[in-house]
């Protein structure tokens, strides 16, 4: 042998094509925030922009448009002069976000034995929706 470690090729399943959209829908910094303004009844974008400081027409265009492509939103027309448009979540959207909820409670309980000096300790395994590679 030439001394070299094999490893096991992890193959992406069905199973993972959630993780996979959760990783693409957070891979934006703006993206809570959008999602959160939208949860909030911000629908407009000029409303958005404001209520997110730093974040660009551009960025934020860009963001709503692959949110709609998900299908975490929907984007409404209104047939008046100026156009007026606003972005609502669907209902996959509302479910998916129970994954922001659920990542909220976690960095309380992070916060919370923090503040209590707990430290929690790293566990062997790996997810187990990568087959459990390493």
């Amino acid at each position: 042998m030439d001394g070299k470690v094999k490893r096991k090729v992890v193959i992406p399943t069905r199973n993972a094509e959630a993780a996979r959209l959760v990783e693409k829908v957070f891979k934006c910094k703006w993206t809570v925030s959008v999602l959160e303004l939208i949860g909030q009844g911000i629908y407009r974008p000029g409303q958005m922009k404001k209520n997110i400081p730093g974040i660009t027409t551009k960025v934020l265009s860009d963001l709503l448009k692959k949110l709609c492509q998900w299908g975490i939103i929907e984007r409404i027309i209104y047939p008046v002069v100026p156009p007026k448009v606003e972005y609502q979540m669907t209902l996959f959207g509302k479910k998916f976000m129970k994954v922001l909820k659920s990542v909220e409670e976690l960095q309380q309980e992070i916060d919370f034995n923090q503040a209590r000096g707990v430290v929690v300790e790293e566990e062997d395994s790996f997810c187990t929706f990568h087959n459990g590679a390493k």
